[in-house]
């Protein structure tokens, strides 16, 4: 059966999706859809709060992607079992954790017996957080440390991992998604899944970050020799930019005089922004027929809340350079006007920032592609099985008589697993991913 699989992703209001493959290592997308939601399923935070809407949401996907499987699998009919969705939220905090065990006399170490014995350490309590354990960092076999275990061999092995903390809401609200579902649901961190589909630029023995500025939050993620070993969500995006711009202008003296104030509220965020930016400094903005304002002012603006964000970002980096002692070269992806806050980085941090581009070598083809994918595309680089079975024709009627006297039992027996719920101790694949293409492209 072809490895056909739903991937899903939550941002504010919109549900976004695709009917992908893997064709030689590679993701094919086979179609894409939205959902929009009348009210948002998160809050400010992106902490899964409505989960009636959101299963609701993710049911109505799920039909429409059936029946674009049932094409693409000679007309038999599916039935979804599982789907895989990106997630993220704030606060959440990575901190790394050492864990020391005494094994055998040269005994063979494995990834298989490193998840078992990490499996077996009584979780990590927080008040009202859940920490998991979302990679590993390195592995110290009898002194020596190592960023891969290859089947050596020791006596006492310590084991460095990543761990990621995050409120205790989202497992509660996604465990109630899955419940009103008719199918599992595979939860995923953003900023990993997204961080690992772009070339980043081979300099030096530099750590990479992937610095991303999106509308409801930005992202720090940090690589050292392929290995994940820093994410951050700051709390701050290009929304709060236009909230920013909006207060600045609706509390202009103009404006609050006149009647037709309302028309502020009506600019969209993209719009208003890229109209400021794509300006001279030194040139009036008109706003409707009424209103109009200072280039330099708005410009001032926008950069006030950029500087925040970029701070924050910094502050993330200090720590992890701090820690492994090299500098760290940084990518910047942004949802408007990428290559300008590139620039503007470079000059906040003092060091060459790169513009990072989606690696087009992990897509078979381009068909159906758009460069908003990339959370999409980089999730799909997770997932290791279908999200369908085929129901065979002669049996189908009896499966649809069958299906809803047990559906409540099902549901009721379905594995709770909470957001992460079955994320694996490392990011599989992920050096195979991260450095290839050419990167030159990046230096521009």
């Amino acid at each position: 059966m072809r490895n056909l699989f739903i991937a899903v992703e939550l941002i504010d209001k919109q549900v976004r999706a695709i009917l992908a493959e893997r064709i030689n290592g590679k993701i094919k997308v086979h179609g894409v859809e939205n959902e929009e939601l009348s009210v948002s399923a998160v809050d400010d935070n992106g902490v899964l709060i409505n989960h009636s809407i959101f299963s609701s949401a993710l049911s109505s996907i799920v039909k429409k992607m059936e029946n674009r499987a049932v094409n693409l699998l000679d007309n038999n009919q599916v039935k979804t079992k599982k789907i895989f969705l990106a997630l993220s939220c704030f606060p959440c905090t990575t901190f790394e954790e050492t864990h020391t065990f005494s094994l055998n006399i040269n005994q063979t170490i494995n990834e298989e017996l490193i998840d078992a014995l990490l499996n077996s350490i009584p979780p990590i309590e927080i008040p009202n957080k859940v920490v998991k354990r979302i990679a590993d960092i390195s592995y110290t076999i009898d002194g020596v440390e190592y960023f891969d275990v290859q089947n050596r061999k020791g006596t006492t092995l310590d084991v460095k991992s990543l761990m990621l903390s995050y409120p205790k809401d989202m497992d509660v609200n996604l465990d109630k998604t899955m419940e009103r579902c008719s199918f599992d649901v595979e939860s995923h961190f953003s900023p990993i899944v997204e961080s690992r589909v772009y070339q980043y630029p081979l300099i030096d023995d530099n750590a990479n970050a992937f610095v991303a500025i999106h509308n409801s939050k930005s992202y720090a993620v940090v690589y050292n020799k392929s290995k994940l070993i820093h994410c951050s969500v700051i709390p701050f995006g290009w929304n709060d930019v236009f909230n920013d711009l909006k207060y600045f202008m609706l509390n202009d003296d103009k404006v609050k005089q006149s009647e037709n104030s309302s028309i502020i509220n009506q600019i969209s965020c993209n719009s208003l922004i890229s109209n400021v930016l794509k300006a001279q400094k030194h040139e009036i903005l008109k706003v409707g027929r009424e209103f109009s304002f200072e280039v330099q002012k708005l410009y001032d603006v926008i950069f006030a809340r950029i500087n925040e964000i970029l701070s924050f970002v910094n502050n993330e980096l200090e720590q992890v350079k701090s820690n492994i002692d090299k500098d760290i070269t940084i990518g910047i992806v942004s949802n408007i006007f990428q290559d300008d806050i590139c620039d503007y980085s470079t000059n906040f941090f003092g060091t060459s920032c790169y513009s990072l581009q989606i690696n087009k070598s992990l897509l078979e083809s381009i068909d159906n592609f758009s460069d908003n994918m990339a959370t999409l595309i980089g999730l799909s680089l997770e997932v290791d099985q279908s999200s369908f079975e085929v129901i065979e024709k002669e049996k189908e009627d009896k499966t649809k008589e069958e299906e809803e006297p047990f559906e409540s039992a099902k549901k009721e027996t379905k594995k709770k697993s909470g957001f992460l719920g079955s994320l694996k101790g490392k990011i599989s694949n992920i050096e195979q991913t991260l450095f290839t293409g050419n990167n030159d492209e990046n230096n521009d």
